[in-house]
């Protein structure tokens, strides 16, 4: 059977002695690629459900964040569609994927909307998932909104990381407010998250830019203690 579905697409690879479920991984892994020599997602996709092979999570999810990548979240949408229409649940994995991808496009509405509908599919967000929505904010300079990302990250007891500090003090570097971020630094302390290399680069950085060569020497040392 799978012969007679690979002659209907000249342009698939030969799959000669892939069988059964090796067969449907090899169909999934191709779900990430989308090059000249190879059929797109969507055909490889619609491959499948010709061949009666269900696609599962992780064929979905492939297929979700690769359109989030390319920042067509039109398409990412309509892949969540199906997928649910298909009686296959979004995860975790799903649910961020589409937080960075509408995040990244600027679109911090639909992100919250996305973390909203993780909560009624009873899905718990991540450090990742709120860093991917804190992120969004602080790239395009509302820190008001990121900190408040970072409020409801502790009261939904949802442990921050030097990544999610990390943002925030680029956030306030890149609008030059460096008192704040050099709060930032204390507030890691107090929560006992270590500062990364990167996070004094960042704060050094905004010195140097500032001219203040004195307090980028003050860094320095805290980076070498």
């Amino acid at each position: 059977m799978y012969k007679d579905i690979i002659a209907k697409r000249p342009a698939l690879p030969t799959f000669d002695g892939l069988y059964g479920e090796q067969f449907d991984k090899m169909f999934t892994a191709m779900l990430q690629y989308d090059a000249k020599d190879r059929p797109s997602a969507e055909q490889v996709l619609e491959i499948i459900s010709d061949a009666e092979l269900m696609p599962d999570e992780w064929t979905y999810n492939s297929l979700l964040s690769a359109y989030t990548q390319k920042g067509d979240m039109t398409k990412a949408e309509k892949v969540l569609h199906r997928m649910v229409g298909h009686n296959i649940q979004p995860t975790i994995v799903t649910f961020t994927a589409l937080v960075k991808g509408h995040a990244q496009s600027g679109n911090m509405d639909k992100a919250e909307r996305v973390l909203h509908r993780m909560t009624l599919s009873n899905v718990k967000p991540t450090t990742r998932t709120y860093n991917t929505l804190l992120n969004g904010y602080a790239t395009k300079r509302q820190l008001p909104q990121a900190e408040r990302v970072l409020d409801r990250m502790l009261t939904a007891y949802v442990s921050p990381d030097a990544m999610t500090y990390n943002m925030l003090l680029i956030g306030y570097r890149h609008n030059r407010d460096l008192d704040m971020a050099e709060q930032i630094l204390e507030r890691m302390a107090k929560a006992n998250v270590k500062p990364k290399k990167s996070t004094y680069d960042a704060l050094l950085h905004g010195y140097v830019q500032n001219g203040d060569l004195f307090k980028a020497e003050r860094v320095l040392d805290r980076m070498v203690a």
